[in-house]
């Protein structure tokens, strides 16, 4: 056990210290059931966030020259206040860019469609498809 010597101290300390460990647990069942489950939840929500963190920071790194990559998104305000966000623009904002700023290489433009998928005989319709120009 990990790579100790089972007649070391170390050994008969690292032991006798959980047996200290298993005995206060069993000896304050609903006290250690709290901490235990707090520390667990505490874990869990810290390793969906960094996933979330890195997952978003990751965005078009496959691209060789992703630091020159741009979304843009449009706000919506309501009476002085932000009322709506979306990661999507206008469909003609595209062209208009690239007239308007020199600094616009190229653009491109996602679109979504329900359509409808057929191979032979069979065929159905699918809500979530996008399109890429």
């Amino acid at each position: 056990m990990l790579g100790l010597n089972p007649k070391s101290t170390s050994y008969s300390m690292l032991k006798n210290n959980f047996k200290v460990a298993l005995r206060s647990i069993l000896k304050n069942k609903v006290f250690s059931f709290v901490n235990i489950t707090g520390l667990a939840i505490g874990i869990a929500a810290s390793l969906l966030i960094l996933q979330y963190v890195n997952y978003e920071l990751s965005y078009e790194e496959h691209n060789e020259i992703s630091e020159r990559v741009y979304r843009l998104k449009t706000n919506r305000y309501n009476q002085g206040g932000l009322s709506t966000e979306w990661a999507s623009g206008v469909v003609s904002i595209g062209p208009v860019l690239k007239d308007k700023m020199p600094e616009v290489e190229t653009y491109g433009r996602l679109t979504q469609r329900n359509t409808i998928i057929s191979k032979g005989d069979k065929e159905f319709r699918e809500s979530r498809v996008f399109f890429c120009q």
